[in-house]
């Protein structure tokens, strides 16, 4: 294989672990105001009663793609994506609780929620 070619490979995946890495150090990014945090805390309580009836991750996107649109905003749908991993793990007796806990965070943490989904500090 000529050098070049590994070389690009090299360079793509270090910037996929790049990319992964500050994802973890940094958490999902914050909701943008009180507003938010409240279309937030909903979707965080349909992910959760999606992830206690059995839907999987793929299952739980493809029903809040139907619900709930954030159109090509990237900082949402990443939220949202957070969201949706961190239902299929927690542990919280009904799908109310979890969502009252992501909203409290969302609301007390100026949008950050990361003590919630696990997706930081």
């Amino acid at each position: 294989m000529p050098r070049w070619i590994t070389e690009a490979w090299l360079a793509v995946i270090g910037g996929i672990v790049l990319t992964l890495f500050v994802a973890v150090a940094y958490g999902a990014p914050k909701a943008q105001g009180r507003d938010e945090c409240i279309a937030l805390w909903d979707t965080a309580l349909v992910a959760r009663a999606l992830a206690m009836t059995g839907h999987d991750i793929p299952a739980t996107r493809a029903v809040m793609v139907l619900v709930y649109s954030w159109g090509n905003d990237q900082r949402l749908e990443a939220i949202v994506t957070a969201i949706v991993a961190a239902a299929q793990t927690d542990k919280s007796a009904t799908a109310g609780d979890f969502a009252k806990r992501v909203a409290r965070a969302c609301l007390d943490r100026q949008g950050d929620m990361n003590s919630v989904l696990g997706t930081g500090a």
